[in-house]
C-alpha cells in the first residue's frame, strides 16, 4: 500500500474589518438654500481641533442704575 500523507489544517487569516463610521445626519438646508453646520462639523471640515475654552469679559460693561 502507498503511504498516506496526513492532512494538516491550514490557517486562513482573514482581514480585520474596520467598524463602520457612524452615520452623520444630512445637513439641513434653510429657506434661502444655504446649509447650516454645527461646530463639530465645521471643526472636522477645517481639520481643526478643540484646545480649550476661555472666559471672556464683555466688551461693554452694563450700566448700573
Amino acid at each position: 500500500p502507498e503511504p498516506v500523507a496526513k492532512k494538516t489544517p491550514v490557517k486562513v487569516e482573514r482581514p480585520v474589518e474596520q467598524p463602520a463610521a457612524p452615520k452623520r445626519p444630512a445637513p439641513v438646508a434653510t429657506a434661502d438654500g444655504k446649509q447650516r453646520y454645527g461646530e463639530s462639523v465645521v471643526r472636522e471640515i477645517l481639520g481643526a481641533s478643540f484646545i480649550e475654552e476661555q472666559a471672556v469679559a464683555p466688551r461693554v460693561a452694563p450700566r448700573e442704575q
